[in-house]
């Protein structure tokens, strides 16, 4: 049986995506092998952190399995002791409360491991079921190897360098030979700080040399206005040191 797939082009990363990767809108990002974007964990599960999340769920039903499992051997020891079940509630309602929970949340977890379960033996995603429809065989290598890709494969290195500086944009290019030509200078994240740094004491430079002339103005006018026996000249002069009336 010969499958083709059909390669997608992101317009968001403006990159052609590997097959079996989505765009997702809350992260903003390409992700290979997308399952879903988990809320509670607060981010994408793809290729590179299925197998932490499923552990994640999975070791949270089997607490909750130990927690209700202990809570009702406690509430056993003491029924043993004080005769009934009711007396036995009302003595440790710590353990009742607990049972509850953990019964509660079982349904959640439990089944949420159960269905993961379903997926890793046949080898496919939360979102090619629900989204895409996509056929149940594509990338089916039986349950045995399935389970040996998701655990036992060697986890790949990001794609994405995060230690990356933060590069200028390049503008677009619209002739062949304006897109031969010279690119722009990079800047690091250090020398834009700097150059914003020089940018706003130029600033306030230019507001502290207007603020200036206007103050040397008001005194000016305040001279001329007060003084009006002696010349314009002669206050100036004395004002600044060099005259006298």
């Amino acid at each position: 049986m010969v499958f083709l797939l059909k390669v997608r082009y992101c317009k968001t990363c403006m990159i052609y995506r590997p097959p079996r990767c989505s765009h997702c809108s809350v992260c903003d990002n390409c992700v290979e092998r997308f399952d879903h974007h988990c809320h509670w964990v607060g981010q994408c599960i793809g290729l590179r952190n299925y197998r932490y999340f499923f552990l994640f769920v999975s070791s949270s039903a089997l607490l909750c399995v130990f927690i209700f499992a202990m809570s009702a051997l406690n509430i056993k020891f003491v029924m043993d002791d004080r005769g009934t079940l009711l007396k036995a509630m009302k003595e440790s309602p710590a353990s009742v409360i607990l049972m509850v929970y953990s019964f509660i949340f079982l349904w959640f977890v439990g089944g949420l491991t159960c269905f993961h379960l379903y997926l890793i033996g046949r080898n496919q995603t939360t979102y090619e079921i629900f989204r895409r429809g996509e056929a149940s065989g594509l990338y089916d290598r039986g349950c045995f190897r399935n389970f040996l890709e998701v655990f036992c494969t060697k986890t790949t290195s990001s794609r994405i360098n995060f230690r990356a500086y933060e590069q200028d944009e390049m503008p677009m290019r619209t002739t062949r030979e304006e897109s031969r030509a010279e690119p722009l200078r990079k800047h690091t994240y250090l020398e834009k700080m700097v150059q914003k740094r020089e940018e706003l004491g130029n600033l306030f430079e230019i507001l502290a040399e207007s603020i200036g002339s206007k103050i040397d103005t008001l005194a000016r006018d305040w001279s001329l206005r007060i003084c009006q026996p002696c010349s314009y000249q002669m206050c100036y002069a004395f004002r600044h040191g060099d005259g006298k009336l």
